[in-house]
């Protein structure tokens, strides 16, 4: 009794306690002198005593009571769980006259049950808050016992799934896949995922996520496994749409002429379009994050880097000019900008951008600056050399109140070239006015183009004698056009050879028959002529040759232009042949409407 680790009572029919071991006192936490003597009861829980007393009452008629559980009271108040078994005990002549008490402590047994039993009500409401479906199999892998839920989805019965048997609700095109990959994780003893297909039980085709984990005993060894399927349907409807949105974006930004990209909230670029793989000759791999920078000119580089990383830190879109490099190495200017696509909260989800080539717009601005200085120094040539000779001719008179002839001839004739030099610019922009406009309109009539010619060079002959102006050819027809303009368009092509004519005096104007009914009119010049590089740009308004010889030669770089499109109204345009240093040939042609037979 002494040695027992269970504590052993004696008491009463009355419950007065007789006999107290020591594995009672530390069951307890009384001695045997505090509990000899008292009646069982004060270690009774209250709500326990008609408990209690229903055992006295089953002793009393000669039961014993065996391996009840039950809880008693400690001595510092605290509940105790017993397994207990209580027996009659009797005198010599067989009388009941007491009871005899073996008491167990199974209080921390009880306590790991309730764990186990509330780990076991937390699993189920996992269970049950889990969007999919929980099943359970052994540790070979195989799967076993009831699976309400794998029954409820698939409609198979366990005779069906079990072992392996839930494979056969798998789509035939999955169930290789999926066979192999969990027999490589029971292997392994690794964490199970992977997508499939089950035939649902109404008969229909669903997508799933499958995870499941090994469970393991203390030796490593697994013990079972718990896995779970989640219906993704929905998700990959979401997916599919949100592809067919990305794809359609994909696409409008491929089909469009700027260079389209995306970046993350980080400003790494995530997606570029078609355009800008094909200007910039680089790969989509070398392009992303940060690759494009190779693509920026090295002088702009550091601008572009603080203005971007300016606004990924604030937010602000962003915008700057700069240039990058194409396929063949020529940097050109861009208009980049970048819009935040930002939450309903105001923070930045993504970047969304583009890249405008606007190199031709540079260069027209250039050529405006460089056209405004051009026009400032040639209107203001002729206007100092007016002003000076009117200077000169009031301070001559006022000196000698009569100016002979003789003395005049020579101002006025200056005066009346620049006057005429100032119309003829005053004109000429006058019609890139009306051009630009779009109100250069055409008056056409019937006229003799040959006799148009023939006019127009003897009233340049008028105002030039320094060079000598032949009609080479002679071709008499008519033609239906502007009159007017024919007549400037020749004006400008001889006046442009007589320009760049300077050391060789002789331009040559032919009127020819052409192809296809229509009539030719060139004119020839020995001057300096024009780089190949350069034929096809000086019909480009404000363009002039650059270098050191054509400096010297005055113009705003839109007689050419305007002749040109002139011609290119009547549905014709002007063609040039040139060698430099050995001349130039321009031509325009028309419809004859019949020749002329003199």
């Amino acid at each position: 009794v002494s040695s027992s680790n269970d504590a052993i009572i004696s008491k009463s029919l009355e419950g007065i306690i007789s006999s107290w071991n020591i594995a009672a006192e530390n069951i307890f936490g009384y001695t045997a002198q505090e509990a000899i003597g008292k009646n069982i009861t004060f270690i009774v829980p209250p709500e326990l005593l008609k408990e209690e007393q229903a055992v006295i009452n089953k002793i009393k008629n000669g039961q014993a009571v065996l391996h009840f559980e039950t809880e008693r009271l400690s001595k510092d108040s605290s509940r105790v769980s017993i397994s207990l078994t209580e027996s009659p005990v009797k005198d010599e002549t067989g009388k009941i006259i007491g009871a005899s008490l073996i008491a167990r402590d199974i209080t921390q047994r009880k306590q790991a049950e309730l764990l186990i039993k509330n780990n076991e009500a937390r699993f189920q409401a996992a269970v049950a808050a889990v969007e999919g479906i929980v099943w359970t199999n052994n540790a070979k892998g195989e799967m076993e016992g009831e699976q309400q839920g794998w029954n409820a989805l698939t409609g198979q019965s366990y005779e069906e799934y079990k072992g392996y048997g839930w494979a056969k609700a798998l789509h035939p095109d999955d169930v290789t896949a999926t066979i192999e990959a969990w027999n490589e994780a029971v292997r392994k003893r690794a964490n199970f995922n992977i997508e499939h297909r089950i035939k649902m039980k109404n008969g229909n085709w669903r997508p799933f996520s499958v995870s499941a984990i090994p469970l393991l005993n203390p030796d490593g060894q697994v013990r079972e496994w718990v896995g779970v399927h989640t219906d993704i349907h929905l998700q990959k409807l979401a997916l599919e749409e949100q592809q067919k949105i990305t794809n359609y974006f994909h696409f409008i930004a491929d089909a469009m002429p700027q260079k389209v990209w995306t970046a993350n909230t980080a400003g790494n670029f995530n997606y570029v379009n078609k355009c800008w793989l094909e200007y910039t000759g680089l790969g989509f791999d070398e392009l992303m994050d940060w690759g494009w920078a190779k693509a920026v000119h090295p002088d702009d580089w550091e601008k572009t880097k603080a203005r971007w990383l300016e606004s990924i830190d604030s937010g602000i879109n962003f915008e700057i000019e700069h240039r990058f490099m194409n396929t063949a190495g020529i940097y050109k200017w861009h208009l980049s900008r970048g819009l935040a696509q930002k939450d309903e909260y105001g923070n930045v989800e993504m970047w969304i951008g583009t890249n405008t080539e606007m190199h031709y717009i540079k260069q027209e601005e250039q050529r405006k600056d460089d056209f405004l200085k051009m026009v400032s120094h040639e209107l203001k040539t002729p206007v100092t050399s007016i002003k000076g000779y009117v200077q000169l001719l009031l301070s001559t008179y006022n000196e000698k109140q009569e100016i002979p002839y003789s003395f005049m001839e020579t101002p006025l004739l200056r005066i009346d070239n620049q006057i005429t030099r100032l119309g003829k610019l005053i004109s000429e922009m006058l019609d890139l006015s009306r051009l630009e406009a779009g109100k250069l309109n055409l008056q056409k009539t019937v006229f003799r183009l040959d006799e148009l010619l023939q006019d127009t060079i003897s009233d340049i002959l008028i105002t030039n004698t320094h060079h000598e102006i032949i009609i080479s050819q002679s071709y008499a027809c008519r033609v239906d056009a502007d009159k007017n303009r024919i007549g400037q368009v020749i004006i400008n092509l001889v006046n442009n050879a007589l320009k760049y004519s300077p050391e060789n005096k002789k331009i040559e104007v032919s009127i020819y028959p052409a192809q296809n009914n229509e009539v030719s009119v060139s004119v020839k010049d020995a001057g300096i002529g024009i780089d190949k590089e350069h034929q096809q740009k000086i019909f480009d308004r404000f363009y002039r040759v650059s270098g050191k010889s054509e400096k010297n030669y005055t113009g705003f770089g839109i007689g050419l232009f305007l002749a040109n499109e002139i011609m290119q109204r009547h549905g014709h345009s002007i063609t040039v042949q040139s060698e430099k240093r050995k001349g130039s040939v321009f031509t325009f042609t028309l419809p004859a409407l019949h020749d002329i037979k003199e």
